[in-house]
């Protein structure tokens, strides 16, 4: 599974909808071009752009260098997969960042995925942020320290447990 797919099966509720699934790829895509310096700001929607702003905001502010965009993984150990939106590097520190139009309180479980994903691929990772991008162009974070970020890990194996216990019974249901 991904690592939204465990979550929203162990999670009730975790499930945005359509609209909303929608407007999350294109800003993805938004700042997925700006970061790669290919972003043609005439090409912005009015209901995106101010979400792509705060994105380069929190870039600016952060001054991380970016290391890896929308990057598919897989984890064959605990065989889940995932996509990190973001691996950004900063004074030594390499961390996980998940984009954001609202910070839930699962992001900590992503994040937990991402991290060990990332790690499992050599990546030294230390810290996580989610990264809350608003319609005023401003930004808000939710930052994971190293004892932080360990503890989501542990509590995302505790869902990717819960999940393949439910595949297993659901499937012998069948």
């Amino acid at each position: 599974p991904s690592v939204t797919q465990a979550i929203r099966a162990v999670i009730p509720g975790f499930q945005a909808a359509p609209w909303y699934l929608d407007r999350g790829r294109a800003v993805h895509h938004g700042c997925r071009l700006l970061d790669e310096g290919r972003l043609d700001w005439d090409s912005v929607s009015q209901e995106i752009e101010p979400r792509i702003r705060a994105w380069a905001s929190f870039m600016s502010d952060s001054r991380a260098t970016v290391l890896l965009i929308e990057q598919p993984l897989a984890h064959p150990i605990y065989r889940y997969a995932g996509t990190l939106d973001r691996l950004l590097f900063h004074d030594k520190v390499f961390f996980v960042a998940d984009l954001k139009n609202m910070i839930e309180p699962q992001v900590r479980l992503q994040l937990g995925g991402y991290s060990l994903l990332a790690k499992h691929h050599n990546h030294k990772v230390t810290r996580g942020v989610a990264v809350e991008l608003r319609s005023d162009a401003s930004y808000t974070t939710l930052w994971l320290d190293s004892h932080e970020l360990k503890r989501a890990e542990q509590w995302f194996l505790s869902v990717l447990s819960v999940y393949g216990f439910l595949c297993a019974h659901l499937e012998r249901k069948k």
